[in-house]
């Protein structure tokens, strides 16, 4: 014998049956879909029609019912029982025990259905009329409840900000390529960055004070005179063309640095074991040296990217604030 569950259980399936086999078709020229539903669908919509299976007479019938149909007939029952309750003082208990349960019941599920369609369709909450409505006139554009947030977000100037990061970064990139490239090439900077070409110290004659002579070494002016002539002298000798004076001491602010005879020294050293070595290493290099070239040219290009990427952000966000302020500018006129 079956128990009070799946007698339940088979009455809902028999139900719906029943439902389904009396149900209209639905007419095949009507699109399924809503755009995105954008709009609130008829099941949604609280004054819509759907069809329901009551028992009446013996027999099952079909009706088409809805929410305020159905809070409508609970408020009728409701002030039926009232009537009953007022007609016959005697029965109240009994109206309360039988009627004024079942009503009592349907209302709970009446409510407790509503608030859960409620929380389920999130579209009834909200103002689709004042979303989607289009602007009448610019001065709206800083009122509007949904277009006006498009033109307050401050998320093209972030996007520029984290751009101009990016860039920095593959710049550094690109800085490091070029640096490798002129190692393999054989060109080595580091001789030729100022602290390691061992340059003497030189006084340019900038400071004009002369220092303070001293009781003591009073008598030292005389002696500097020979050391300015001999100064001008290496000078002049510096200046003279070659074959009159070229052997001799020139004046350290025209001399060479010493790092540039080392840097020549590495650099023929260099040929020299290239020569020397065998085949497999210069391919190697070589095809180092292609892949390098081919990373610098697209990085140049990812970077020219990016950067015509940031100028057009910044172009719309300059748009943007300029359209939000006209706007702003208009409705203060009105």
């Amino acid at each position: 014998m079956l128990d009070a569950k799946s007698i339940d259980v088979i009455s809902r399936f028999k139900l719906a049956l029943l439902v389904r086999a009396q149900q209209p078709a639905r007419p095949s020229d009507l699109p399924r879909y809503n755009r995105g539903n954008k709009l609130p669908s008829a099941e949604s919509n609280p004054h819509a029609l759907s069809p329901k299976v009551v028992e009446y007479g013996g027999s099952h019938h079909l009706v088409l019912t809805n929410e305020v149909v159905e809070r409508t007939n609970y408020r009728n029952k409701r002030r039926w029982r009232d009537f009953h309750r007022s007609q016959r003082p005697g029965d109240a208990a009994l109206a309360d025990e039988g009627l004024g349960s079942d009503l009592q019941s349907g209302d709970l599920q009446s409510d407790a259905s509503d608030d859960d369609s409620s929380e389920e369709n999130p579209l009834k909450r909200m103002r689709l009329g004042e979303l989607l409505a289009p602007l009448a006139h610019p001065a709206e554009l800083a009122s509007h409840p949904a277009i006006s947030k498009t033109y307050r977000l401050a998320s093209l100037a972030v996007l520029a900000a984290e751009i101009i990061g990016t860039i920095e970064t593959e710049q550094n990139t690109l800085n490091h390529y070029n640096k490798l490239l002129q190692v393999l090439d054989g060109e080595d900077w580091f001789y030729q960055l100022e602290e390691n070409m061992g340059l003497p110290l030189y006084d340019h004659g900038l400071d004009d004070t002369p220092p303070a002579a001293s009781p003591e070494h009073g008598e030292d002016r005389p002696v500097a005179e020979p050391e300015e002539f001999e100064n001008k002298r290496i000078t002049r000798a510096a200046g003279q063309p070659d074959g009159a004076g070229a052997g001799e001491v020139t004046d350290p602010f025209f001399a060479l640095p010493k790092s540039l005879e080392i840097y020549e020294r590495l650099q023929q050293r260099q040929l020299q074991e290239a020569a020397e070595e065998d085949d497999e290493y210069g391919a190697l290099q070589q095809e180092l040296i292609n892949y390098l070239q081919v990373s610098i040219q697209r990085q140049n290009e990812y970077i020219k990217n990016l950067t015509t990427i940031r100028n057009g952000l910044v172009k719309a966000d300059r748009y943007k604030r300029d359209l939000l302020r006209w706007g702003k500018e208009m409705g203060e006129r009105k």
